[in-house]
């Protein structure tokens, strides 16, 4: 599975944004390298010509320095990427917006203005990125990891995973977790 990716953004008049590197998962399918390409959500979103380029993460994170990575976070995260990042999770608006700690409102305006989300979120944006990449690393399949997300786990005090998600000890938890699945320590 890839985490971090080089991603080319497609601006079309309408709005909105795209990419040009596959993304593994169900919602994005890659037709045609830095020129064109379908997106489909459902259905397909349409075709559009590459106009701008942004270069927001590196290929993995051992390939890309920790500095790196706090620098990007200093510098908040633009919506556009953090759209891009998002699609490849399961996390609705709401949810997203109870992870972030904003009112959906103000993820609606982050997503029409393109604002860069501050410090804090973008850091919080980058962790359940990194917890997301290392459920689908011990789960294997997209689905079974969603599926955990959303069950309550007798481990974790009878919550669901996704419940703990919204503050920095909650995602400590389910790391823990995960760690110790991935070593067959499942109690």
């Amino acid at each position: 599975m890839i985490f971090f990716q080089k991603y080319f953004l497609l601006k079309p008049p309408s709005g909105g944004f795209f990419i040009d590197k596959e993304i593994i998962g169900q919602n994005v399918f890659y037709l045609r390298q830095k020129s064109y390409i379908w997106v489909f959500k459902n259905e397909v979103m349409g075709l559009f010509v590459v106009e701008d380029v942004q270069y927001t993460y590196g290929s993995t994170p051992k390939e890309r320095s920790v500095l790196d990575i706090i620098k990007s976070v200093r510098e908040g995260m633009k919506y556009d990427s953090f759209a891009i990042l998002s699609l490849k999770m399961p996390f609705t608006i709401s949810e997203w917006s109870s992870f972030l700690h904003v009112s959906e409102r103000t993820m609606l305006r982050y997503k029409n203005d393109n604002l860069s989300f501050d410090a804090l979120q973008t850091d919080k944006i980058y962790q359940l990125s990194m917890i997301y990449e290392k459920g689908l690393s011990v789960f294997g399949e997209k689905v079974y990891f969603d599926v955990w997300l959303n069950t309550q786990n007798v481990a974790l005090g009878g919550l669901k995973p996704k419940d703990l998600l919204d503050n920095s000890f909650g995602i400590g938890l389910v790391s823990d977790e995960l760690i110790r699945i991935e070593h067959g320590v499942l109690a």
